[in-house]
């Protein structure tokens, strides 16, 4: 199978109104969105709609309703002049533990069938409001770094304002390791950096239970660590922007 675990580190770095850092073990799974299926019927403790300790729930991802998320990213890909049938996506992400799940953000990577080569990736950030966009994020140049930019356009922590925009990168490593970056800059001022470092291992049921006890309840310690790490922002004095305040700012 092209699906996979990746295991590694997430790091989140600070450096406006007040430096600040952390870092946390992690682990995700790669999904080929043709594969899903297949990959509930080898690994036990997954299961493709439907309750088990690990689930991947289309309705979760890409806003899917009906034929499900794979079909959703076939018609968004379409709709911006790629043939789907020419390119694999899979998706990191991490999936529902004993039914609960929040992905951050998530990425689709889409490659080319005939060399592999990355085409296209997408980020799908959900915040704690329960909304969800996705960014396009075509690449930049031809440099060897897959490089994107993107203007701001969701509501994400309480303590960064929507006046931003997004500087993303997606390094391939040896042995098919990913560090991705994204970096946000208010003007030309690079303030907040967060990164992605992790390692493949193969989908089998063994490692599936090694992560499991390494990381155990991994989508219920993401949205804790989240309000964790706010309020020591917020015991910092960082300033609070409310989402109603950047409704209203919309309006």
């Amino acid at each position: 199978m092209n699906s996979e675990l990746y295991a590694g580190q997430l790091r989140h770095r600070r450096s406006k109104p007040k430096a600040y850092s952390f870092t946390y073990g992690v682990y995700y799974v790669d999904l080929d969105l043709d594969e899903i299926d297949e990959v509930a019927r080898r690994i036990k403790p997954f299961s493709h709609n439907r309750f088990n300790i690990l689930s991947f729930m289309d309705r979760d991802h890409m806003g899917a309703t009906g034929p499900g998320v794979r079909a959703a990213v076939r018609q968004r890909l379409a709709a911006r002049g790629i043939d789907p049938d020419a390119v694999r996506v899979s998706l990191l992400t991490n999936t529902r533990i004993l039914g609960y799940v929040f992905n951050p953000v998530s990425f689709y990577l889409v490659r080319d069938r005939a060399d592999d080569a990355l085409r296209l990736v997408m980020a799908e950030v959900h915040n704690t409001h329960g909304e969800e966009h996705v960014y396009d994020l075509e690449r930049a140049g031809d440099g060897a770094v897959y490089t994107s930019r993107a203007e701001k356009a969701l509501y994400v922590s309480p303590f960064i304002d929507m006046d931003a925009r997004y500087v993303f990168e997606c390094r391939e490593e040896a042995g098919g390791a990913y560090d991705l970056r994204i970096d946000e800059y208010k003007g030309e001022e690079l303030f907040f950096q967060a990164q992605l470092l992790v390692s493949p291992r193969p989908l089998t049921n063994a490692n599936v239970a090694r992560m499991l006890a390494r990381y155990p309840f991994m989508t219920l310690k993401t949205i804790g660590l989240i309000h964790w790490q706010g309020l020591k922002l917020w015991l910092r004095g960082v300033k609070f922007h409310s989402h109603k305040a950047h409704e209203e700012a919309g309006r």
